[in-house]
Protein backbone atom coordinates (compact mmCIF):
# COMPACT_ATOMS: atom_id res chain seq x y z
CA UNK A 1 0.00 0.00 0.00
CA UNK A 2 1.41 3.39 -0.30
CA UNK A 3 2.75 4.83 1.96
CA UNK A 4 1.22 8.23 1.05
CA UNK A 5 -2.03 6.60 1.83
CA UNK A 6 -1.06 5.47 5.74
CA UNK A 7 0.03 9.30 5.71
CA UNK A 8 -3.41 10.80 4.75
CA UNK A 9 -5.78 7.98 7.08
CA UNK A 10 -3.81 8.69 10.00
CA UNK A 11 -4.15 13.08 9.36
CA UNK A 12 -7.75 12.18 9.14
CA UNK A 13 -7.90 9.93 12.09
CA UNK A 14 -6.00 12.36 14.19
CA UNK A 15 -8.34 15.50 12.82
CA UNK A 16 -11.48 13.32 13.81
CA UNK A 17 -10.50 12.31 17.15
CA UNK A 18 -9.56 15.73 18.27
CA UNK A 19 -13.33 16.69 17.02
CA UNK A 20 -14.83 14.21 18.82
CA UNK A 21 -13.08 14.59 22.13
CA UNK A 22 -13.89 18.43 22.10
CA UNK A 23 -17.72 17.49 21.47
CA UNK A 24 -17.73 14.58 24.68
CA UNK A 25 -16.72 17.13 26.69
CA UNK A 26 -20.03 19.09 26.22
CA UNK A 27 -22.66 18.06 28.44
CA UNK A 28 -25.81 17.16 25.86
CA UNK A 29 -29.42 16.44 27.33
CA UNK A 30 -28.93 13.58 24.72
CA UNK A 31 -26.69 12.36 28.01
CA UNK A 32 -29.64 12.33 30.21
CA UNK A 33 -31.84 9.95 27.81
CA UNK A 34 -31.11 5.93 29.10
CA UNK A 35 -30.16 3.59 26.92
CA UNK A 36 -27.26 0.87 27.26
CA UNK A 37 -23.38 0.69 27.83
CA UNK A 38 -21.00 1.33 24.57
CA UNK A 39 -19.35 -2.00 24.08
CA UNK A 40 -16.62 -0.74 22.05
CA UNK A 41 -15.04 1.82 22.84
CA UNK A 42 -14.73 3.08 18.79
CA UNK A 43 -17.47 1.50 17.82
CA UNK A 44 -19.68 2.28 20.52
CA UNK A 45 -22.42 0.01 20.12
CA UNK A 46 -22.62 -0.93 16.79
CA UNK A 47 -21.39 -3.70 16.97
CA UNK A 48 -24.33 -5.06 19.03
CA UNK A 49 -26.16 -4.42 15.92
CA UNK A 50 -24.51 -5.62 13.14
CA UNK A 51 -22.90 -9.32 14.96
CA UNK A 52 -26.11 -10.33 16.82
CA UNK A 53 -27.34 -13.66 16.63
CA UNK A 54 -29.83 -12.53 14.67
CA UNK A 55 -31.02 -8.81 13.84
CA UNK A 56 -33.27 -6.98 16.15
CA UNK A 57 -31.60 -9.52 18.77
CA UNK A 58 -30.46 -6.28 20.43
CA UNK A 59 -32.98 -3.66 19.68
CA UNK A 60 -35.64 -5.54 21.61
CA UNK A 61 -33.62 -6.32 24.26
CA UNK A 62 -33.20 -2.37 24.61
CA UNK A 63 -36.61 -2.08 23.96
CA UNK A 64 -37.90 -4.40 27.13
CA UNK A 65 -34.98 -2.75 29.73
CA UNK A 66 -35.15 1.37 28.26
CA UNK A 67 -38.52 2.01 26.88
CA UNK A 68 -39.37 3.04 23.47
CA UNK A 69 -37.21 5.73 23.64
CA UNK A 70 -33.68 5.25 24.10
CA UNK A 71 -29.82 6.37 23.52
CA UNK A 72 -27.50 4.20 21.58
CA UNK A 73 -23.26 4.82 21.38
CA UNK A 74 -22.46 4.66 17.32
CA UNK A 75 -18.72 5.35 15.98
CA UNK A 76 -16.85 6.85 18.55
CA UNK A 77 -19.27 8.55 19.92
CA UNK A 78 -40.05 9.82 16.22
CA UNK A 79 -40.20 8.43 12.76
CA UNK A 80 -43.27 10.79 11.31
CA UNK A 81 -41.06 14.37 12.52
CA UNK A 82 -37.70 12.89 11.47
CA UNK A 83 -38.64 11.43 7.88
CA UNK A 84 -41.72 13.52 6.68
CA UNK A 85 -42.29 16.79 8.60
CA UNK A 86 -38.58 17.55 9.24
CA UNK A 87 -36.82 15.31 6.54
CA UNK A 88 -34.27 17.63 5.47
CA UNK A 89 -33.21 18.57 8.74
CA UNK A 90 -32.20 15.14 9.74
CA UNK A 91 -29.73 14.63 6.89
CA UNK A 92 -28.00 10.71 6.11
CA UNK A 93 -25.07 10.02 8.62
CA UNK A 94 -21.57 10.53 6.67
CA UNK A 95 -21.04 6.39 7.79
CA UNK A 96 -24.05 6.44 5.95
CA UNK A 97 -23.78 7.74 2.66
CA UNK A 98 -20.64 6.21 2.51
CA UNK A 99 -21.84 3.02 2.39
CA UNK A 100 -24.69 3.85 0.18
CA UNK A 101 -21.60 5.43 -2.36
CA UNK A 102 -19.85 2.32 -2.21
CA UNK A 103 -22.26 0.32 -3.49
CA UNK A 104 -25.33 2.25 -5.29
CA UNK A 105 -22.96 5.31 -6.46
CA UNK A 106 -23.52 9.08 -5.65
CA UNK A 107 -27.28 8.68 -6.68
CA UNK A 108 -30.26 9.46 -4.66
CA UNK A 109 -30.02 7.30 -2.04
CA UNK A 110 -26.77 8.82 -1.42
CA UNK A 111 -27.88 12.43 -2.36
CA UNK A 112 -28.65 15.00 0.81
CA UNK A 113 -30.29 18.71 0.39
CA UNK A 114 -30.46 20.56 -2.40
CA UNK A 115 -29.21 17.82 -4.35
CA UNK A 116 -31.37 15.42 -3.67
CA UNK A 117 -34.28 17.58 -3.69
CA UNK A 118 -33.39 17.99 -7.35
CA UNK A 119 -32.78 14.76 -8.42
CA UNK A 120 -35.82 13.49 -6.73
CA UNK A 121 -37.88 16.57 -8.68
CA UNK A 122 -36.32 15.67 -12.49
CA UNK A 123 -37.21 11.83 -11.71
CA UNK A 124 -40.75 12.09 -9.98
CA UNK A 125 -42.11 12.01 -13.81
CA UNK A 126 -40.80 8.40 -14.46
CA UNK A 127 -42.67 7.15 -11.21
CA UNK A 128 -46.25 9.02 -11.55
CA UNK A 129 -49.41 6.96 -10.94
CA UNK A 130 -50.50 6.66 -14.60
CA UNK A 131 -46.69 5.60 -15.42
CA UNK A 132 -46.54 2.61 -12.68
CA UNK A 133 -50.47 1.34 -13.77
CA UNK A 134 -48.95 0.57 -16.63
CA UNK A 135 -46.66 -1.51 -15.37
CA UNK A 136 -48.81 -4.22 -13.75
CA UNK A 137 -48.43 -6.22 -16.91
CA UNK A 138 -44.63 -6.26 -17.17
CA UNK A 139 -44.85 -7.64 -13.67
CA UNK A 140 -46.89 -10.32 -13.98
CA UNK A 141 -45.95 -11.39 -17.41
CA UNK A 142 -42.20 -11.64 -15.23
CA UNK A 143 -43.75 -13.40 -12.29
CA UNK A 144 -45.36 -16.11 -14.73
CA UNK A 145 -41.84 -16.60 -16.27
CA UNK A 146 -40.74 -17.05 -12.63
CA UNK A 147 -43.08 -19.81 -11.92
CA UNK A 148 -42.55 -21.60 -15.33
CA UNK A 149 -38.93 -22.10 -14.55
CA UNK A 150 -39.33 -23.11 -10.71
CA UNK A 151 -42.47 -25.75 -12.14
CA UNK A 152 -39.57 -26.64 -14.44
CA UNK A 153 -37.13 -26.99 -11.75
CA UNK A 154 -39.04 -29.23 -9.73
CA UNK A 155 -39.79 -32.13 -12.42
CA UNK A 156 -36.37 -32.09 -13.85
CA UNK A 157 -34.92 -32.37 -10.33
CA UNK A 158 -37.57 -34.71 -8.84
CA UNK A 159 -37.13 -32.42 -5.41
CA UNK A 160 -39.94 -29.94 -4.41
CA UNK A 161 -37.32 -28.09 -1.97
CA UNK A 162 -36.85 -24.52 -3.81
CA UNK A 163 -34.35 -21.99 -2.72
CA UNK A 164 -36.39 -18.62 -3.62
CA UNK A 165 -33.47 -16.28 -3.23
CA UNK A 166 -31.98 -16.58 -6.26
CA UNK A 167 -35.03 -16.79 -8.34
CA UNK A 168 -36.60 -13.55 -6.61
CA UNK A 169 -33.45 -11.49 -7.15
CA UNK A 170 -33.52 -12.84 -10.86
CA UNK A 171 -37.11 -11.84 -11.00
CA UNK A 172 -36.91 -8.67 -9.58
CA UNK A 173 -33.46 -7.72 -11.34
CA UNK A 174 -35.51 -8.48 -15.12
CA UNK A 175 -37.89 -6.54 -13.95
CA UNK A 176 -35.86 -3.20 -13.20
CA UNK A 177 -34.09 -4.43 -16.74
CA UNK A 178 -37.95 -4.54 -18.55
CA UNK A 179 -38.78 -1.01 -16.27
CA UNK A 180 -35.81 1.59 -16.72
CA UNK A 181 -37.19 1.88 -20.52
CA UNK A 182 -41.08 0.80 -20.63
CA UNK A 183 -42.74 3.29 -22.75
CA UNK A 184 -46.32 3.28 -20.93
CA UNK A 185 -48.07 4.66 -24.30
CA UNK A 186 -47.37 0.79 -25.80
CA UNK A 187 -47.30 -1.25 -22.43
CA UNK A 188 -50.50 -3.37 -23.46
CA UNK A 189 -49.03 -4.01 -27.47
CA UNK A 190 -46.72 -7.08 -26.02
CA UNK A 191 -45.34 -7.37 -29.75
CA UNK A 192 -44.47 -3.60 -29.49
CA UNK A 193 -43.12 -4.04 -26.05
CA UNK A 194 -41.02 -7.36 -26.75
CA UNK A 195 -39.45 -5.70 -29.95
CA UNK A 196 -38.56 -2.73 -28.05
CA UNK A 197 -36.95 -4.41 -25.44
CA UNK A 198 -35.01 -6.73 -28.34
CA UNK A 199 -33.69 -3.60 -30.14
CA UNK A 200 -32.48 -2.08 -26.82
CA UNK A 201 -31.19 -4.70 -25.71
CA UNK A 202 -32.60 -3.77 -22.12
CA UNK A 203 -33.39 -7.63 -21.48
CA UNK A 204 -31.22 -8.50 -18.54
CA UNK A 205 -32.36 -12.15 -19.20
CA UNK A 206 -31.59 -12.82 -15.10
CA UNK A 207 -34.37 -15.33 -15.00
CA UNK A 208 -33.36 -17.71 -18.12
CA UNK A 209 -29.55 -17.17 -17.36
CA UNK A 210 -29.30 -17.86 -13.98
CA UNK A 211 -25.45 -18.09 -13.04
CA UNK A 212 -24.21 -17.06 -16.45
CA UNK A 213 -25.39 -13.50 -16.59
CA UNK A 214 -22.91 -10.76 -16.02
CA UNK A 215 -25.32 -8.85 -13.22
CA UNK A 216 -26.93 -12.15 -11.49
CA UNK A 217 -23.23 -13.08 -11.07
CA UNK A 218 -21.75 -9.41 -9.52
CA UNK A 219 -25.16 -9.40 -7.23
CA UNK A 220 -24.98 -13.40 -6.21
CA UNK A 221 -24.67 -13.34 -2.33
CA UNK A 222 -23.22 -9.72 -2.65
CA UNK A 223 -24.65 -8.41 0.45
CA UNK A 224 -23.52 -11.58 2.70
CA UNK A 225 -19.84 -11.42 1.02
CA UNK A 226 -19.37 -8.02 2.04
CA UNK A 227 -21.21 -7.46 5.00
CA UNK A 228 -22.08 -10.66 7.18
CA UNK A 229 -20.38 -10.19 10.48
CA UNK A 230 -18.46 -7.53 9.81
CA UNK A 231 -15.01 -6.94 12.04
CA UNK A 232 -14.49 -3.75 14.27
CA UNK A 233 -11.74 -2.75 11.36
CA UNK A 234 -14.71 -2.63 8.74
CA UNK A 235 -16.21 -0.63 10.85
CA UNK A 236 -14.03 2.00 11.69
CA UNK A 237 -12.85 2.05 8.12
CA UNK A 238 -16.85 2.50 6.85
CA UNK A 239 -16.86 5.25 9.69
CA UNK A 240 -13.92 7.03 8.71
CA UNK A 241 -14.58 6.89 5.32
CA UNK A 242 -17.63 9.11 5.73
CA UNK A 243 -15.47 11.52 7.47
CA UNK A 244 -12.49 12.11 4.94
CA UNK A 245 -12.03 14.74 1.78
CA UNK A 246 -13.32 12.86 -1.54
CA UNK A 247 -9.44 12.03 -2.26
CA UNK A 248 -8.71 10.32 1.25
CA UNK A 249 -11.77 8.59 0.33
CA UNK A 250 -10.95 7.71 -3.24
CA UNK A 251 -7.35 6.21 -1.50
CA UNK A 252 -9.58 4.32 0.98
CA UNK A 253 -11.60 2.55 -1.28
CA UNK A 254 -8.09 0.93 -2.51
CA UNK A 255 -8.16 -0.46 1.36
CA UNK A 256 -7.71 -4.56 1.57
CA UNK A 257 -11.22 -5.28 3.61
CA UNK A 258 -13.46 -7.90 3.17
CA UNK A 259 -16.03 -5.17 1.90
CA UNK A 260 -13.77 -3.26 -0.10
CA UNK A 261 -12.93 -6.38 -1.83
CA UNK A 262 -16.21 -7.66 -2.58
CA UNK A 263 -16.98 -4.65 -3.66
CA UNK A 264 -14.08 -3.81 -6.20
CA UNK A 265 -15.04 -6.72 -7.67
CA UNK A 266 -18.87 -6.52 -8.19
CA UNK A 267 -18.89 -2.58 -8.93
CA UNK A 268 -17.09 -2.38 -12.56
CA UNK A 269 -19.34 -4.82 -13.79
CA UNK A 270 -22.98 -2.65 -12.70
CA UNK A 271 -21.12 0.37 -14.12
CA UNK A 272 -19.98 -1.26 -17.40
CA UNK A 273 -24.05 -2.61 -17.76
CA UNK A 274 -25.16 0.76 -16.87
CA UNK A 275 -23.07 3.17 -18.82
CA UNK A 276 -23.91 0.90 -21.77
CA UNK A 277 -27.89 1.21 -20.98
CA UNK A 278 -27.15 5.03 -21.39
CA UNK A 279 -25.04 5.11 -24.62
CA UNK A 280 -27.95 3.17 -26.42
CA UNK A 281 -30.83 4.96 -25.01
CA UNK A 282 -28.68 8.22 -26.02
CA UNK A 283 -28.62 6.93 -29.16
CA UNK A 284 -32.17 6.13 -29.25
CA UNK A 285 -33.18 9.77 -28.32
CA UNK A 286 -30.96 10.97 -31.25
CA UNK A 287 -33.20 9.77 -33.62
CA UNK A 288 -36.65 10.35 -32.19
CA UNK A 289 -37.03 6.93 -30.00
CA UNK A 290 -37.58 7.82 -26.70
CA UNK A 291 -40.31 7.57 -24.19
CA UNK A 292 -42.10 10.44 -22.63
CA UNK A 293 -41.77 9.44 -18.89
CA UNK A 294 -39.62 6.13 -18.87
CA UNK A 295 -36.91 6.58 -16.22
CA UNK A 296 -34.27 6.19 -19.11
CA UNK A 297 -35.69 9.45 -20.61
CA UNK A 298 -36.26 11.30 -18.14
CA UNK A 299 -32.36 10.98 -17.04
CA UNK A 300 -30.98 11.19 -20.60
CA UNK A 301 -33.10 14.21 -21.27
CA UNK A 302 -31.69 15.33 -17.70
CA UNK A 303 -28.23 14.22 -19.18
CA UNK A 304 -28.19 16.20 -21.98
CA UNK A 305 -29.88 19.91 -20.92
CA UNK A 306 -28.26 22.88 -20.61
CA UNK A 307 -30.36 24.41 -17.29
CA UNK A 308 -28.16 24.07 -14.89
CA UNK A 309 -31.62 23.17 -12.47
CA UNK A 310 -32.54 20.06 -14.76
CA UNK A 311 -29.02 18.87 -15.49
CA UNK A 312 -27.09 15.58 -14.17
CA UNK A 313 -24.10 14.54 -14.91
CA UNK A 314 -22.81 11.53 -16.30
CA UNK A 315 -21.95 10.32 -12.93
CA UNK A 316 -25.22 11.23 -11.77
CA UNK A 317 -27.38 9.65 -14.31
CA UNK A 318 -24.70 6.54 -14.17
CA UNK A 319 -25.15 6.71 -10.16
CA UNK A 320 -29.01 6.43 -10.48
CA UNK A 321 -28.83 3.63 -12.38
CA UNK A 322 -26.83 1.66 -10.65
CA UNK A 323 -28.93 2.72 -7.38
CA UNK A 324 -32.14 1.05 -8.81
CA UNK A 325 -30.01 -1.83 -10.02
CA UNK A 326 -29.53 -3.04 -6.63
CA UNK A 327 -32.17 -1.46 -4.45
CA UNK A 328 -35.00 -1.63 -7.06
CA UNK A 329 -34.35 -5.47 -7.01
CA UNK A 330 -32.38 -6.51 -3.55
CA UNK A 331 -35.13 -4.93 -1.45
CA UNK A 332 -38.09 -6.09 -2.99
CA UNK A 333 -36.61 -9.76 -3.77
CA UNK A 334 -35.76 -9.74 0.04
CA UNK A 335 -39.20 -8.84 1.03
CA UNK A 336 -40.98 -11.21 -0.96
CA UNK A 337 -38.49 -13.76 0.59
CA UNK A 338 -39.93 -12.91 4.24
CA UNK A 339 -43.67 -13.01 3.06
CA UNK A 340 -43.14 -16.77 1.46
CA UNK A 341 -41.52 -17.94 4.94
CA UNK A 342 -44.48 -16.31 6.75
CA UNK A 343 -46.91 -18.06 4.53
CA UNK A 344 -45.02 -21.04 4.85
CA UNK A 345 -45.33 -21.41 8.17
CA UNK A 346 -49.10 -20.51 8.05
CA UNK A 347 -50.85 -22.53 5.87
CA UNK A 348 -54.41 -21.24 6.50
CA UNK A 349 -53.55 -17.75 5.68
CA UNK A 350 -52.52 -18.94 2.47
CA UNK A 351 -55.48 -20.73 1.42
CA UNK A 352 -57.32 -17.42 2.66
CA UNK A 353 -55.05 -15.52 0.17
CA UNK A 354 -56.25 -18.21 -2.72
CA UNK A 355 -59.95 -17.51 -2.08
CA UNK A 356 -59.37 -13.97 -2.19
CA UNK A 357 -57.12 -14.17 -5.69
CA UNK A 358 -60.12 -16.46 -6.71
CA UNK A 359 -63.05 -14.05 -6.26
CA UNK A 360 -60.88 -11.13 -8.05
CA UNK A 361 -60.05 -12.84 -11.06
CA UNK A 362 -63.90 -13.55 -11.06
CA UNK A 363 -64.58 -9.66 -10.66
CA UNK A 364 -62.30 -8.59 -13.32
CA UNK A 365 -63.59 -11.74 -15.73
CA UNK A 366 -67.28 -10.58 -15.44
CA UNK A 367 -66.48 -7.11 -16.03
CA UNK A 368 -64.69 -8.65 -19.70
CA UNK A 369 -61.31 -7.22 -18.46
CA UNK A 370 -57.96 -8.98 -18.82
CA UNK A 371 -56.15 -7.28 -16.86
CA UNK A 372 -55.89 -6.59 -12.88
CA UNK A 373 -55.77 -3.20 -11.84
CA UNK A 374 -53.70 -1.13 -9.08
CA UNK A 375 -57.78 -0.87 -7.78
CA UNK A 376 -58.30 -4.36 -7.73
CA UNK A 377 -54.88 -4.82 -5.77
CA UNK A 378 -56.07 -2.02 -3.38
CA UNK A 379 -59.57 -3.43 -3.07
CA UNK A 380 -57.95 -6.61 -1.82
CA UNK A 381 -57.62 -7.14 2.07
CA UNK A 382 -55.58 -10.42 2.64
CA UNK A 383 -53.01 -9.64 0.37
CA UNK A 384 -52.40 -5.80 1.76
CA UNK A 385 -52.60 -7.42 4.97
CA UNK A 386 -50.16 -10.11 4.50
CA UNK A 387 -47.73 -6.95 2.60
CA UNK A 388 -47.91 -4.79 5.18
CA UNK A 389 -47.17 -7.07 8.04
CA UNK A 390 -44.45 -8.34 6.44
CA UNK A 391 -42.56 -5.40 5.61
CA UNK A 392 -43.32 -4.06 9.67
CA UNK A 393 -41.87 -7.58 11.16
CA UNK A 394 -39.49 -8.19 8.76
CA UNK A 395 -37.99 -4.40 7.63
CA UNK A 396 -35.21 -4.38 4.80
CA UNK A 397 -33.44 -2.05 6.49
CA UNK A 398 -33.61 -2.99 9.72
CA UNK A 399 -32.04 0.14 10.88
CA UNK A 400 -32.15 3.77 9.59
CA UNK A 401 -29.75 6.66 10.60
CA UNK A 402 -29.91 10.20 10.51
CA UNK A 403 -27.65 13.12 11.40
CA UNK A 404 -29.50 16.34 13.23
CA UNK A 405 -28.77 18.52 10.45
CA UNK A 406 -29.45 21.96 13.00
CA UNK A 407 -30.64 22.05 16.44
CA UNK A 408 -34.20 20.85 16.73
CA UNK A 409 -37.12 19.14 18.98
CA UNK A 410 -38.32 16.09 18.33
CA UNK A 411 -42.23 15.73 19.50
CA UNK A 412 -42.98 12.38 21.42
CA UNK A 413 -46.12 10.18 21.20
CA UNK A 414 -45.64 9.10 25.07
CA UNK A 415 -43.64 11.24 27.39
CA UNK A 416 -40.26 9.55 28.88
CA UNK A 417 -38.56 9.80 32.11
CA UNK A 418 -34.57 10.69 31.77
CA UNK A 419 -32.55 9.34 34.39
CA UNK A 420 -32.33 12.17 36.60
CA UNK A 421 -36.28 11.58 37.01
CA UNK A 422 -38.23 14.50 34.65
CA UNK A 423 -40.35 13.69 32.24
CA UNK A 424 -39.87 15.44 29.02
CA UNK A 425 -42.67 15.12 25.84
CA UNK A 426 -40.13 16.17 23.40
CA UNK A 427 -36.30 15.86 22.65
CA UNK A 428 -34.13 18.15 21.97
CA UNK A 429 -31.44 17.28 19.24
CA UNK A 430 -28.11 19.33 18.36
CA UNK A 431 -26.68 19.32 14.88
CA UNK A 432 -24.54 15.92 14.46
CA UNK A 433 -26.52 13.98 16.71
CA UNK A 434 -27.73 10.71 15.30
CA UNK A 435 -31.29 8.80 15.59
CA UNK A 436 -32.19 5.42 14.95
CA UNK A 437 -35.63 3.77 15.04
CA UNK A 438 -37.39 0.51 14.44
CA UNK A 439 -40.38 -1.60 14.94
CA UNK A 440 -40.90 -3.09 18.53
CA UNK A 441 -43.53 -5.66 18.26
CA UNK A 442 -42.26 -9.24 17.78
CA UNK A 443 -45.12 -11.02 16.65
CA UNK A 444 -45.98 -11.76 13.08
CA UNK A 445 -50.18 -11.13 12.93
CA UNK A 446 -51.35 -9.82 9.50
CA UNK A 447 -54.97 -9.76 10.63
CA UNK A 448 -54.14 -6.14 12.66
CA UNK A 449 -54.22 -4.92 9.21
CA UNK A 450 -57.47 -6.33 8.64
CA UNK A 451 -59.35 -5.02 12.37
CA UNK A 452 -61.61 -1.96 11.53
CA UNK A 453 -60.87 -2.92 7.38
CA UNK A 454 -63.44 -0.15 6.45
CA UNK A 455 -61.82 2.34 8.08
CA UNK A 456 -58.29 1.46 7.11
CA UNK A 457 -59.04 0.99 3.81
CA UNK A 458 -59.22 4.89 3.50
CA UNK A 459 -55.40 4.75 3.76
CA UNK A 460 -54.19 2.71 0.61
CA UNK A 461 -51.74 0.54 0.18
CA UNK A 462 -49.61 2.77 -2.07
CA UNK A 463 -46.21 3.44 -1.65
CA UNK A 464 -45.46 2.68 2.05
CA UNK A 465 -48.78 2.03 3.30
CA UNK A 466 -47.65 3.91 6.50
CA UNK A 467 -45.12 0.93 6.63
CA UNK A 468 -41.04 2.55 6.64
CA UNK A 469 -39.49 -0.31 5.61
CA UNK A 470 -39.26 1.30 2.34
CA UNK A 471 -38.32 4.44 4.30
CA UNK A 472 -40.70 7.78 3.80
CA UNK A 473 -41.19 10.95 2.85
CA UNK A 474 -38.87 12.11 0.95
CA UNK A 475 -36.83 9.17 0.57
CA UNK A 476 -40.21 6.55 -0.32
CA UNK A 477 -39.68 3.93 -2.36
CA UNK A 478 -41.77 2.30 -4.99
CA UNK A 479 -41.25 -1.53 -4.52
CA UNK A 480 -44.60 -2.35 -3.27
CA UNK A 481 -46.58 -2.79 -6.22
CA UNK A 482 -44.45 -5.10 -7.74
CA UNK A 483 -44.57 -7.45 -4.98
CA UNK A 484 -48.31 -7.24 -4.80
CA UNK A 485 -48.39 -8.83 -8.51
CA UNK A 486 -45.62 -11.26 -7.98
CA UNK A 487 -47.14 -12.64 -4.80
CA UNK A 488 -50.49 -12.93 -6.77
CA UNK A 489 -48.97 -15.32 -9.22
CA UNK A 490 -47.13 -17.44 -6.97
CA UNK A 491 -49.49 -18.05 -4.69
CA UNK A 492 -52.37 -18.53 -6.76
CA UNK A 493 -50.02 -21.28 -8.46
CA UNK A 494 -47.74 -22.77 -5.36
CA UNK A 495 -48.78 -24.14 -1.82
CA UNK A 496 -45.71 -23.10 0.13
CA UNK A 497 -44.80 -25.05 3.51
CA UNK A 498 -41.60 -25.49 5.26
CA UNK A 499 -38.27 -27.91 3.98
CA UNK A 500 -38.13 -31.29 5.81
CA UNK A 501 -36.15 -31.71 8.95
CA UNK A 502 -35.11 -29.14 11.99
CA UNK A 503 -33.93 -25.85 9.51
CA UNK A 504 -34.44 -23.12 10.87
CA UNK A 505 -33.95 -19.77 9.56
CA UNK A 506 -32.86 -16.50 10.82
CA UNK A 507 -32.55 -12.96 9.88
CA UNK A 508 -29.10 -12.40 9.23
CA UNK A 509 -27.73 -9.01 9.32
CA UNK A 510 -26.26 -7.90 5.93
CA UNK A 511 -26.69 -4.65 5.66
CA UNK A 512 -30.12 -5.83 4.78
CA UNK A 513 -32.12 -8.32 6.83
CA UNK A 514 -31.57 -11.46 4.57
CA UNK A 515 -32.41 -15.31 5.08
CA UNK A 516 -30.09 -17.97 6.27
CA UNK A 517 -30.26 -21.23 7.50
CA UNK A 518 -29.18 -20.91 11.13
CA UNK A 519 -25.67 -22.88 11.52
CA UNK A 520 -24.99 -22.87 7.99
CA UNK A 521 -21.41 -22.69 7.65
CA UNK A 522 -21.50 -21.70 3.72
CA UNK A 523 -22.51 -17.55 4.82
CA UNK A 524 -24.77 -17.32 1.89
CA UNK A 525 -28.06 -15.93 2.10
CA UNK A 526 -30.52 -18.91 1.32
CA UNK A 527 -34.74 -19.96 1.46
CA UNK A 528 -35.38 -23.34 1.00
CA UNK A 529 -38.76 -24.10 1.06
CA UNK A 530 -41.30 -27.35 0.09
CA UNK A 531 -43.21 -25.94 -3.23
CA UNK A 532 -45.93 -27.76 -4.67
CA UNK A 533 -47.47 -26.53 -7.89
CA UNK A 534 -51.37 -26.77 -7.76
Amino acid sequence: MPASLYIFLSGAFLFILVRLLHGSLRRRFIDKIPGPRRTSWINGNVPDLLRSPEISDAHFAWLKEYGTVLKTHAEFGAIQYILNTSGYNFPKTPSGRASSALILGKGIVWADGAQHAKQRKIMTPAFSFNTLRDFIPMFRNKAQKTVNKIKEQIELTENPVVNMVPWFSRTTLEIIGAGIVLLPLFIYNNQFYASLLASADYDFEAIDGGQTNQLTQAYSNLMADAFYKLSDRDITVTYLMGKVPDFVYDLMKLLPTRSLKRIRRYMPVVMKVAQEVVDKQTALYAHGKEGSKDLMSVLVRANLSEDPRTKLTNEEVISQLTTFFFAGHETTASSLNWALYELSRHPEYQTKLRDEIKALRTRVAERGDGEITITDLDSMQYLPALMKETLRYHPIVPGLFRNAGKDDHIPLDIPIKLTTGEVVSSIPVERGQQSVWGDDADVWRPERFLEDHEHKQQTRLGVIGNIATFSSGIRSCIGVLEMQAILLELIENFEFSPPPGNIEIIRASVRVMGPMVKGSKSGRTELPLTVKPL
